[in-house]
């Protein structure tokens, strides 16, 4: 990745410092033409007659016209030929992933909502254009410090999407995603809709209400099992103080059968909407402490508490 610092991409974008590796790529601080800083993804070549690069940049014109303020915008794509790389153009954002949040322990009530349901609007947005998600997870939603102190919820990675359309089971035997917040239609290979990510959305909101994954294993094929398999207990026992139709909502979210989820991303906005207003719920408020040219945020976590001592 570090080979390609100061490299500019498709005669266009200037790559000035790495940001991250995954999988499918790398993602750049970049600047475009006109001096802006933007986010640049450059994405592997795709070994797959079926979804490669002319397709997959065909697709991704379907997510340059969604605009919603808790996804992350698209400004461009394209390829450079000469590097054999797809890339995405996208805003330059600056916050915290909720992995952050669910590595350093439980997170408030109000704040879990706060996020399921800025990432359940987004991806109603998502939904309606027909595009599914597909890897939903912690490190996929970003919480977006704004100046009044209030927080965005951001999701990010919609564009790698569409390397996932019309999932099946590869050569090796897994599906793309991420096993532990993979629904069970998509572990077995199926057509997958909205209700994947709304599956999805509940394993992150389990996990930042118990401090843990709802799903276990020593490894992908026993958490894979689990997911297929197990009924996690109720948050409501095994965390102190999660309200039972809280509990209630986050079983529903899990449930194995799709049909039994809730049937959009709307309607799961509404649900969260209504039980934030019948609970009065304080609203969420990010603060800054430190240094001033090293702030640090406080998201406002409940103390942490080691998956051992979650009953």
């Amino acid at each position: 990745m570090g080979s390609l610092l100061g490299e500019t991409i498709d005669g266009r974008y200037h790559l000035e410092a790495a940001l991250g590796e995954g999988a499918m790529g790398w993602v750049f601080a970049a600047r475009d033409p006109s001096g802006q800083q933007v986010a640049v993804k450059l994405v592997r070549d795709i070994d797959d007659d079926l979804r490669g690069p002319q397709r997959f940049l065909r697709e991704v014109a379907t997510l340059n016209q969604l605009v919603h303020p808790n996804v992350v915008e698209l400004f461009d794509f394209g390829r450079d030929e000469q590097r054999r790389l797809s890339y995405l153009v996208m805003e330059l954002i600056s916050g915290d992933p909720v992995s952050k949040l669910t590595s350093s322990g439980r997170a408030s009530p109000a704040l879990a909502l706060m996020v399921a349901r800025q990432a359940a609007e987004g991806l109603a947005g998502a939904h309606r254009r027909g595009i599914v998600h597909r890897d939903l997870k912690p490190a996929n939603l970003m919480l977006v410090p704004l100046p009044d102190g209030s927080v965005r919820v951001k999701v990010l990675d919609f564009g790698l999407a569409f390397m996932h359309a019309d999932t099946k089971l590869t050569k090796t035997g897994t599906a793309p995603g991420t096993v532990s917040y993979m629904s069970p239609e998509q572990l077995q290979g199926m057509q997958v809709d909205g209700r994947a990510d709304l599956h999805a959305l509940g394993v992150i909101l389990f996990e930042m209400l118990a401090g843990r994954l709802p799903f276990h294993g020593g490894n992908q094929v026993e958490i894979a099992f689990a997911v297929l398999n197990a009924t996690p207990r109720r948050l409501d026992q095994i965390v102190d103080g999660v309200p039972k139709e809280l509990a209630d909502l986050v079983s529903k979210l899990l449930q194995k059968d799709r049909d039994k989820r809730p049937a959009t991303a709307e309607g799961l906005v509404d649900l969260i909407a209504e039980f934030q207003r019948r609970s009065s719920l304080p609203p969420v408020k990010v603060e800054h402490t430190g240094r001033s040219t090293d702030p640090v945020r406080d998201w406002s976590l409940a103390p942490a508490v080691p998956a051992a001592a979650v009953r």
